[in-house]
């Protein structure tokens, strides 16, 4: 994520939405899995989410 703050072109905004995809559905799955609580993981998803929207 260091790389959004250096780097602002719209390739590495693409590859940053790919990871946060990626870590939304391990999220996900181990929330439907009941590893994680549901409000556990949406906590952290919008932790993640704003801090995308900062450092963008």
């Amino acid at each position: 994520m260091e790389t959004a703050k250096i780097d602002k072109t719209s390739q590495s905004k693409e590859k940053l939405q790919q990871i946060l995809a990626s870590i939304y559905s391990f999220l996900d799955k181990g929330t439907k899995k009941n590893v994680f609580h549901k409000n556990t993981v949406a906590k952290k998803k919008a932790r993640l989410a704003s801090y995308l929207r900062i450092s963008s």
